[in-house]
């Protein structure tokens, strides 16, 4: 009996022991309140990977487990950098609805999902700023990630990619208290576009009424805070009527487009202030610290620095450009100039919502809906004192007009006296200015030389640059011979003398290879592009004898990049092409095109082959390009095959009676309808109806216009 005893003692105080360590195990989130939103920040776990070459595999080992560190702050904040973070997250859901992870940032570049799979971590999920829209599972300003549904205790891994300052507020909730907590944001991101939105009317009828110059400044400055606020404040409403190429292009490039809205507050300030003639001093740094944020913007477009010094310099430069005109308003205050009190007090919510934003994300302030949203009241406070000093300057200057009147009507009189004298010298004055007239006229005669002889040099330099494209061009003579005259037709309209277009040509014994390609560009820059696309052609072509058109676009693409260095710089130089391989043994053509599609007319039907959407060159976010390639048999067809290869320049030309884009829809019924002619008369039809085109609407040519047609029997 004393034994059982004992034992079921020892059992309990087990038992006790293992709850307690479950109780205390604080690094586990307990969720059991479905109406709850938990704020986890200080309950994650870190892992800095600085080199940026950790697998999932790799950080589940258990030497790379006891290097993570405990987060001490609400969010997950770090500053730029190139270092990879791993997240780690331990959750158990008491409650029977699913529960979701969210993440509250948007500015993130990239956000790796790993949840266990059968004992296995698996990745569910890649979101981020620069990840397609609809990588998301739930389709909501911020990231909503769905979480385990059991109740054991499960772990996730989150790794995380940005060279941008990395602020991150972690919750966790059920789907409808995460839905009730976004309701808020929606309310408060609608009250400030409806507050901007009436301020923004009220001030344009200000404008229309005084035509004041100072009410252009804040209307711009207005419509700069209606996209760039609910932007910073991770609500990016705009960005979801542009495709996902142009929203990397904003998340990328936000130093360029975000400099607007500071050279909007600057010119307003300038203006509203009067510094060109209180202060020039002040007026002189708050220049020189504005055009140091129009230089940085310049550093990112051209990717001068690396991105993650970028957003220091630029963060830096920010902070002090806002603190600079605060003092400046201040002082102005002080020296009792009655205009600078209500900008003062607009700054100064500025100032207050960032610092508690600041505070609030760094863990010295709590971190909630209030701290959170203090951009958006400050900034609204902002708005709304700006409104009162314009209406308070509007007094002002009508106090000043009157006073003035009163002043000239005094000053008529005396003027009378000095008229004669003022008309006298006016007059002697315009005889001076007639004979300087004289010699302008002669130095401008002078100038007018060197310029007809400067545009007669460039002229010669084109021209020569035009012989030069034109021989790299396949000859004519080559192409007869392999096609035919009656079977082809080559429709090439360059826009300029020199052409972004070209197309390639060239035959082995039972093969010919042909392409019709189109450079990012026109003119001189453009051809620029179709000569470097010729030469490496050349190479892969006839030095390396490759003819398979997937291979050789591959191939071609990789040589452009190399040539461009666009592994280093994020330039979007390139081509559009399609390539096509006749063989005429086995009666078939294999087709690979990038961006430019194949039509072809087949038992009397107009078909399309769809091009991979990858232009050769230009940005690239993944590590290689592999381009489709389709196979067309046309040796059992009585009737052949017509194929026609195309760039954009034709259907994008404006014209018409309507002046609009011809569009590819016309195109292909024209070439449709065309399809029966003879080759030469398709190539007169093609050229007189977009010429015919161009000139109903007055609109000379927009673009390099190439089309070519075949037909195969």
């Amino acid at each position: 009996m004393k034994i059982k005893t004992t034992l079921a003692f020892l059992f309990l105080l087990f038992s006790l022991r293992v709850l307690a360590q479950e109780n205390n195990n604080d690094s586990v989130i307990v969720f059991n309140n479905p109406e709850e939103l938990l704020l986890i920040g200080k309950q994650v776990y870190f892992l800095e990977d600085a080199e940026g070459k950790l697998t999932i595999e790799d950080v589940l080992k258990p030497e790379n487990q006891k290097k993570f560190i405990r987060n001490n702050q609400d969010a997950f904040s770090r500053s730029a950098s190139k270092s990879i973070f791993w997240l780690k997250m331990t959750f158990r859901n008491l409650t029977s609805e699913k529960i979701l992870l969210e993440l509250g940032s948007t500015f993130v570049w990239y956000i790796d999902f790993y949840k266990n799979s059968k004992d296995k971590f698996i990745l569910t999920n890649r979101v981020g700023s620069l990840c397609p829209e609809i990588n998301k599972p739930y389709q909501v300003p911020l990231i909503w990630l769905p979480l385990y549904e059991d109740s054991t205790i499960q772990s996730v891994y989150l790794r995380i990619e940005s060279q941008t300052p990395i602020e991150i507020p972690i919750q966790v909730g059920s789907l409808s208290s995460l839905h009730k907590n976004k309701a808020k944001s929606d309310y408060l991101v609608g009250a400030f576009m409806g507050l901007v939105g009436i301020t923004f009317f009220f001030n344009l009828f200000l404008l229309v009424s005084t035509k004041d110059k100072i009410y252009v400044w804040y209307l711009l400055y207005l419509l700069t805070a209606f996209y760039q606020v609910p932007f910073l404040g991770n609500y990016p409403f705009f960005i979801y009527i542009f495709p996902d190429s142009f929203k990397n292009l904003i998340y990328l490039y936000y130093p360029t487009w975000q400099s607007l809205f500071y050279l909007f507050i600057s010119l307003f300030f300038i203006s509203f202030l009067n510094l060109k003639n209180y202060l020039k001093l002040f007026n002189y740094f708050i220049i020189l610290i504005f055009w140091i944020n129009i230089i940085i913007p310049i550093i990112d477009i051209f990717s001068l620095l690396s991105y993650y010094i970028l957003n220091w310099i630029y963060q830096i430069s920010l902070f002090i450009f806002m603190f600079s005109i605060f003092v400046t308003a201040l002082y102005l205050l002080l020296k009792n100039e009655k205009n600078a009190l209500f900008f003062c007090l607009g700054w100064s919510w500025v100032l207050l919502g960032f610092l508690i934003y600041v505070l609030s994300i760094n863990g010295i302030i709590q971190l909630n809906y209030f701290t959170r949203s203090a951009t958006f009241i400050g900034i609204s406070i902002e708005i709304l004192m700006f409104s009162l000093a314009l209406a308070n300057r509007l007094n002002i200057m009508r106090k000043e007009k009157a006073q003035a009147q009163a002043e000239n009507l005094k000053l008529v009189q005396e003027q009378n006296v000095f008229l004669e004298q003022k008309v006298r010298e006016r007059t002697q004055e315009i005889e001076t200015q007639a004979e300087e007239l004289q010699s302008s006229n002669q130095a401008l005669q002078v100038a007018n030389h060197e310029i007809q002889k400067h545009n007669e040099d460039v002229r010669s330099s084109i021209n020569a640059a035009f012989r030069i494209q034109t021989a790299m061009l396949p000859f004519r003579e080559r192409i007869d011979k392999a096609l035919g005259k009656e079977n082809y037709f080559m429709l090439y309209k360059p826009r300029d003398i020199v052409s972004g277009d070209f197309y390639y040509f060239e035959q082995f014994d039972n093969q010919v290879l042909i392409t019709v390609a189109d450079c990012t560009g026109h003119g001189v820059p453009g051809a620029f592009m179709s000569m470097i696309g010729i030469n490496f052609l050349e190479d892969i072509v006839k030095n390396q004898k490759i003819t398979q058109p997937s291979r050789v676009l591959h191939l071609l693409n990789q040589n452009i990049r190399q040539a461009l260095k666009q592994d280093q710089h994020q330039t979007r130089e390139g081509m559009d092409m399609n390539l096509i391989c006749i063989d005429q043994t086995q009666k078939m053509v294999q087709y690979a095109g990038a961006m430019n599609p194949l039509y072809y007319i087949e038992n009397q039907e107009f078909k399309e082959l769809k091009a991979t959407k990858k232009p050769i060159g230009g940005m690239q976010t993944e590590s290689e390009r592999e381009y489709a390639e389709h196979i067309i048999s046309f040796g059992e067809n009585p009737q052949g095959l017509t194929l026609y290869l195309c760039t954009d320049g034709y259907q994008d030309q404006f014209g018409g009676e309507k002046n609009r884009k011809f569009m590819v829809g016309a195109l292909k019924k024209l070439l449709f309808s065309i399809h029966e002619k003879p080759m030469p008369e398709q190539h007169c039809i093609l050229d007189e109806t977009i010429e015919n085109w161009r000139e109903q609407g007055n609109e000379s040519q927009i673009d390099d216009i190439t089309i070519m047609g075949l037909k195969l029997k």
